[in-house]
């Protein structure tokens, strides 16, 4: 069993997300519209410009799983003793959260090589909707174990079905999320980081 000091030790690993305001979490996430504006002078008369799309959805299923991934991680040593979670179990399914990235990527590819439309497109895409359903599931379960994890190091013990409130959930949908969750997370980050030293 892993020693309670050994489990405190600060994770550096993307530690600067922790940091990050709420305001420039959301500025993160709300910059593929920004560049979808910009861009949209760039486009073909007569075409759809999806590649646009595509990139401002990879972009942004990476930054959420990337934010979801390492505030767990991070906070992670933060939680005491009483509560356990298995990390690695989590890591898996952020993972499988991600798949829908490279789906993305080859229906781009088949549309390039194979046309626009057509019964095996529409075929192609019911398949990988039905792909999609678990990657969608570990995505919730990944969202849960993020807001467990951060309202057990607030709480400093278990946190139960019964202490989750509304803004808790809010990570569902991120442009509300990092209103309201970021501040929490920057709070028990400095708290932590003050408190530290005295148990060096």
């Amino acid at each position: 069993m892993t020693s309670r000091s050994t489990k405190m030790e600060l994770n550096t690993n993307a530690r600067w997300i922790l940091n990050l305001q709420h305001w420039q979490l959301f500025t993160l996430f709300l910059a593929p519209n920004l560049l979808s504006y910009l861009f949209s002078s760039f486009r073909t008369p007569g075409t759809s410009g999806y590649w646009i799309e595509l990139c401002s959805l990879m972009y942004l299923l990476t930054l959420f799983c990337g934010w979801i991934y390492f505030t767990t991680t991070n906070l992670y040593p933060l939680l005491p003793s009483t509560v356990t979670l298995n990390i690695k179990k989590f890591k898996t399914k952020v993972a499988f959260a991600f798949f829908p990235a490279f789906i993305l990527l080859a229906i781009t590819l088949y549309r390039e090589t194979e046309g626009n439309g057509g019964s095996g497109f529409f075929a192609l895409a019911v398949l990988i909707g039905l792909i999609l359903v678990y990657p969608l599931i570990c995505l919730f379960q990944s969202i849960y174990i993020m807001i467990q994890t951060l309202k057990g190091v607030e709480l400093q013990r278990p946190a139960t079905i019964a202490d989750l409130i509304f803004s808790d959930f809010s990570c569902l949908y991120p442009y509300i999320g990092v209103w309201l969750l970021q501040p929490r997370i920057n709070q028990v980050c400095n708290v932590h980081t003050t408190k530290q030293p005295e148990r060096d």
